[in-house]
């Protein structure tokens, strides 16, 4: 059912969704498969400013759970879909706080700490 309440959604953190599971690609990140329900994540391997987009980053693993309870909040509502909804995007905020730091301290997509 969780899968389910991601049909129709065609972009997930700035990734487009691919719906051919047969061949997971880098310009496809993020594969769902309705029939099978089966999705499945490639992950960046190492900075972008080093070896370029190679997948999507954790946070939108996180962005997909968060939108998978939303989804399913609103045919189930109840006050621990809405604390885990609030949690993740807690866990979100502080991901984009990281990016924010990194970005002002000029390592953004590097190595460096």
């Amino acid at each position: 059912m969780a899968l389910e309440t991601l049909k129709g959604v065609e972009e997930i953190g700035g990734f487009e969704v691919d719906r051919d599971f047969s061949y997971p690609t880098k310009d496809y990140p993020i594969n769902i498969d309705d029939t099978k329900n089966i999705i499945s994540f490639k992950i960046q391997k190492g900075p972008i400013g080093e070896v370029g987009k190679t997948g999507c980053q954790v946070v939108t693993m996180i962005q997909t759970a968060k939108l998978i309870i939303e989804k399913l909040n609103e045919k189930f509502l109840c006050a621990e879909n809405i604390g885990t909804i609030a949690a993740l995007e807690v866990a979100i905020d502080w991901q984009e706080k990281r990016t924010r730091n990194r970005e002002a301290r000029s390592v953004e997509g590097t190595s460096q700490v």
